[in-house]
């Protein structure tokens, strides 16, 4: 018989165990357009947070609380910035503030088309005479002036944007154009 010292055991009753300083690698997945999108830290493992909002890119399906980075719905892989810049074009504080950007840009370039027909129509009424048209065109390059002045006063006094003011010059213009073929 063998005795066996105090201390050893037997092959068979030991255990490997891993070390506790490693992590896990992180889930892989393929995305869009074939590569390999590997998780970041804090990106996997985690629900997907309620705020800011996480919309699947595909199919607009809802991904809060998600802990897989791959839809339900439509099982499209997603990355969370991703989800979070779709998520982004549908919130209703981006759309309302791409509507104020359209409606800016409606009225500058609205206001901008006032502005120059307000200044040239007067020129090119073919009634006029010749030297009636040389005033003309001194006296428009002075309201012009003026009227530039104006908007510039209203928007830097009043911090007005730039929309607003090209309105004010445009139906300025065009009221003085107005007033003078009437005239």
């Amino acid at each position: 018989m063998n005795a066996e010292q105090p201390g050893e055991r037997e092959p068979a009753d030991l255990v490997e165990l891993q070390p506790l300083d490693e992590a896990p690698p992180p889930p892989r997945h393929v995305g869009k357009r074939g590569e390999v999108v590997v998780g970041l830290a804090g990106d996997y493992g985690r629900p997907v947070p309620e705020q800011p909002p996480h919309l699947c890119p595909e199919c607009d399906y809802n991904l809060t609380g998600l802990i897989s980075r791959r839809c339900p719905e439509c099982g499209t892989p997603f990355t969370l910035s991703e989800a979070r810049w779709h998520a982004d074009g549908f919130s209703p504080a981006t759309m309302r503030d791409q509507r104020s950007v359209r409606l800016d840009r409606i009225f500058f370039h609205g206001g901008l088309v006032l502005l120059v027909a307000g200044m040239v129509t007067p020129m090119v009424v073919p009634w006029q005479g010749f030297g009636r048209i040389v005033a003309l065109r001194f006296w428009m390059a002075v309201l012009t002036i003026l009227i530039l002045t104006i908007t510039w006063v209203f928007k830097s006094t009043l911090d007005r944007p730039w929309s607003d003011a090209m309105v004010l010059a445009g139906l300025l213009s065009t009221a003085f154009a107005v007033l003078y073929l009437l005239a």
